[in-house]
């Protein structure tokens, strides 16, 4: 769904805030009725301009094979103003009933529907001038729209209205399709009524509307948070937004995500690596800017550095909270991590140096070569190299004790240590935790292990600050 930015008023909302409510009520309407019957796929359009819908622009709405094209009316008082049938009659009107009908063809050439409603969405009420040609549910009079008529004075208004039209026939199927859904004042509290959805749940969907303003954004039937909220029961991991990192080498198969940050290169010699970190933090701007929700479900298949990266950007003292998918598991840190896995060495090699030189083995790779090999070139002479062994594969039942053991050893370290240096061969979701858990540490110093020439070269130095 796209909303437009041209509503003023106020009342209980600024016009802009009564469409993205009238937005976020339709969204629970749908998704409810959706849930009854699975057969129904319904999603909303962005925005398609009035070259396309006319005045019928601000929401489109498709359900099953029917298209619902939506103004949307707000008042600033609801005391007296109401739609009187001159909004109808007036040229200067914006529902005008010659802009609607103009409206209605363009509908019918640019998208052709089965089936189309045309709805005038407002907080106003209806006008008794209108009850001799408008039912109490919103649609013109089946008669008036025949011309079954006796009142003259219903003769007279349809006269009025058909004298601008050539085509009368059409002109009759274009009112069987105008409906009035009026007196709309709090779509936000309508909402809450209908769904039961917590404050918080419902501002995450306002924020999805509000988001479709800002960029090419769909609203629709799969879009994962939905289909999370409006789970019957819900938990905190399940309300997690689903985010997917990925670069040029991993591309995602078929996956929906909440938010993704697409990354082209694979070659960790050639990727700009502060670029990757601004595009992190803008991912995480964008998130703050539009959801409520602070679970995060990552979705990566990138470089350890990225994930590292990652990690320290949405860390534990920014608010977040970070899940990941490991091949067929869902990884998160416990609060109480119990037990040591990893196999610990510590060899002091310079005590006047001030680098802690980390070393992390999962696996049965040959770090410790490949990393003394390039401390040796680049003349890196570290006071604590620190060996951590796992011979076995990593699974959720272990990772929060291992984040645990490698960090409690590297803050005791502290006193010594003005740079960190991490190399290793481990999982990306380690990496990413390991990431999420390093805050008020020195020069973190990063890489990459170059596969084509056997070697480690440094992917990038994460200052603190």
């Amino acid at each position: 769904m796209m909303l437009k930015n041209i509503k003023p008023g106020s009342g209980k909302y600024p016009g802009e805030k009564y469409q993205r409510w009238v937005g976020v009520k339709l969204i629970c309407e749908w998704f409810i009725e959706s849930l009854k019957n699975p057969t129904m796929i319904p999603y909303l359009e962005e925005e398609v301009g009035q070259k396309n819908a006319g005045i019928f622009d601000d929401i489109l709405m498709h359900k099953d094979s029917t298209h619902y094209f939506y103004q949307i009316k707000h008042t600033i008082s609801l005391i007296g103003d109401t739609i009187k049938l001159i909004d109808l009659t007036n040229s200067n009107s914006k529902i005008f009933i010659q802009k609607m009908y103009d409206a209605y063809n363009k509908i019918k050439t640019n998208y052709n529907p089965k089936h189309s409603e045309l709805i005038i969405y407002t907080n106003k009420s209806l006008d008794s001038s209108l009850k001799p040609i408008i039912s109490k549910n919103g649609c013109f009079d089946k008669n008036f729209i025949k011309g079954t008529l006796k009142k003259e004075i219903k003769k007279r208004i349809r006269r009025e209205f058909f004298k601008l039209c050539d085509e009368p026939e059409d002109f009759k199927k274009f009112l069987s399709h105008i409906n009035f859904h009026y007196s709309s004042k709090d779509p936000e509290n309508e909402a809450k009524k209908l769904t039961n959805l917590p404050t918080e749940s419902l501002r995450t969907i306002y924020n999805l509307v509000d988001r479709t303003t800002k960029s090419k954004y769909k609203v629709s039937y799969n879009t994962p948070v939905l289909l999370r909220l409006f789970q019957k029961e819900r938990t905190y991991e399940q309300e997690a937004l689903k985010i997917g990192i990925y670069s040029k080498k991993y591309l995602p198969q078929g996956e929906e995500f909440d938010y993704s940050l697409d990354l082209f290169s694979s070659n960790s010699e050639s990727m700009i690596w502060k670029k990757v970190e601004d595009e992190i933090y803008n991912l995480k701007k964008e998130i703050e800017d539009t959801s409520e929700i602070r679970f995060l479900e990552i979705h990566a298949k990138t470089h350890l550095t990225i994930g590292f990266l990652l990690g320290f950007i949405f860390r534990k003292t920014t608010g977040f909270f970070l899940s990941i998918q490991q091949l067929d598991e869902i990884w998160l840190l416990s609060k109480k991590p119990k037990g040591k896995f990893l196999k610990e060495n510590i060899k002091i090699i310079n005590k006047k140096s001030r680098i802690t030189v980390i070393r992390i083995n999962i696996g049965d790779n040959d770090v410790k070569n490949p990393v003394m090999k390039y401390l040796n070139e680049n003349n890196i002479n570290p006071n604590n190299l620190i060996d951590f062994e796992y011979k076995k594969m990593i699974t959720k039942n272990e990772i929060s004790s291992i984040i645990n053991q490698i960090i409690k050893k590297i803050k005791r370290k502290l006193k010594d240590t003005e740079e960190i240096h991490f190399f290793g061969a481990f999982p990306l979701g380690m990496a990413v935790f390991l990431g999420y858990n390093c805050n008020a540490l020195p020069l973190i110093y990063l890489y990459e292990y170059d596969n084509k020439n056997r070697k480690y070269v440094q992917s990038y130095v994460l200052e603190q600050s």
